[in-house]
């Protein structure tokens, strides 16, 4: 059993968290296979207003259930120094890391690019994005806190056969406060943006 520390909404992004969970490494032979099986389980409905967990409710979710390590430590790490060697990164790192939304797209997804979920930027800056998958994605939309289906400008469309998928984002206003990535609909991956 490890406790650790976790990232279960994309407000966390950028905080100093406090150690609140903890998830099961099974080792067989000189592997060690990752597990969450609270979050595999299902969720905890959540009080709008004070924030507090509700009633639990059963849905499986496969991407918590043997997880390859690097896409678990996406939302995972360790506060005992024995495991954080694994990680390869610092817990500041994972503080500031993007949020990936737990679904089968992030699971697919092998690299991403910023690294860093805590953008820094202003109006008229360009910011470069950059994906890969090992299965294909069909569309990419783009979402903020200001609007919703943001115009972005595709480069490389034909690396799209290799799963790699790039693109920039004219930031247009200093009020941004958040940029979220949907891959064939379905939530990926968020970023912070700080000026």
């Amino acid at each position: 059993m490890v406790d650790g520390y976790v990232k279960n909404t994309p407000f966390q992004i950028g905080l100093a968290l406090s150690p609140s969970h903890s998830w099961n490494v099974v080792k067989l032979g000189r592997v060690n296979y990752y597990f969450d099986v609270t979050w595999a389980a299902g969720i905890c409905k959540r009080d709008e207003e004070s924030g507090k967990l509700l009633d639990f409710v059963k849905r499986y979710q496969d991407f918590f259930w043997q997880t390859p390590k690097q896409k678990f430590m996406r939302n995972h790490f360790p506060k005992d120094e024995k495991w954080i060697a694994e990680t390869g990164y610092t817990k500041e790192q994972f503080f500031n890391a993007p949020y990936f939304y737990p679904n089968d797209l992030t699971q697919n997804m092998e690299s991403n690019t910023p690294d860093s979920g805590v953008i820094k930027t202003k109006a008229g800056d360009t910011l470069h994005f950059k994906f890969t998958f090992k299965n294909p994605v069909k569309n990419i939309q783009v979402n903020t806190n200001n609007y919703k289906n943001v115009e972005i400008a595709l480069i490389n469309k034909s690396e799209w056969v290799n799963n790699v998928y790039q693109f920039d984002y004219i930031v247009k206003e200093n009020s941004l406060y958040y940029i979220e990535i949907l891959f064939d609909s379905k939530p990926g991956i968020r970023y912070k943006v700080k000026y």
